[in-house]
């Protein structure tokens, strides 16, 4: 049975970061599944709201973008970014839009100084296409943006971790 785009949005509104994490650990549909199933009849509640079909596509987006950051993060420099180092969001626009409007987002982890400690936060920025860049220009990119985010709140930079490519 075909999960209408109505049922996606929803079940991405809902279990995204539960799916999300399901994939970083390697947690199969069925252990997903089986783990909203339980939450939702200790909860007592009649159901999860969505069909398991629209958890698998979940788990299969969020699995798709784990390996994109992977594969990104194993790529040389000088390497250019290519479509398989991009996810796909659940919910993205139809392909002939995103063609032309291309929208994407880089989400990761930035380090900076406050009050002589290190800390880490997660940030999101939003670029057009990255598609032909090389890996060392997106990188520099993020960096860059990370380090006037924290130049916007009096910190000082420290770095930026692992990030995921998603085009929306």
């Amino acid at each position: 049975m075909a999960v209408s785009d109505a049922e996606i949005r929803k079940a991405t509104a809902l279990y995204w970061n539960v799916a999300e994490a399901a994939a970083r650990l390697g947690s199969t549909t069925y252990e997903l599944w089986q783990g909203l199933r339980s939450a939702q009849e200790a909860a007592g509640l009649p159901s999860i709201g969505v069909s398991v079909g629209a958890i698998s596509r979940l788990r299969g987006q969020a699995g798709a973008i784990v390996r994109a950051a992977s594969e990104y993060e194993a790529a040389r420099r000088d390497q250019a970014v290519t479509p398989s180092m991009v996810g796909l969001w659940p919910t993205a626009r139809p392909i002939e839009v995103r063609n032309t409007s291309p929208e994407t987002l880089v989400r990761g982890t930035r380090s900076y100084v406050e009050g002589g400690v290190t800390l880490t936060s997660h940030f999101t920025f939003k670029y057009g296409s990255l598609i032909g860049l090389s890996v060392g220009e997106v990188a520099d990119l993020v960096a860059t943006d990370a380090d006037t985010l924290a130049d916007g709140h009096d910190q000082q930079a420290a770095g930026i971790g692992a990030f995921e490519i998603i085009a929306m």
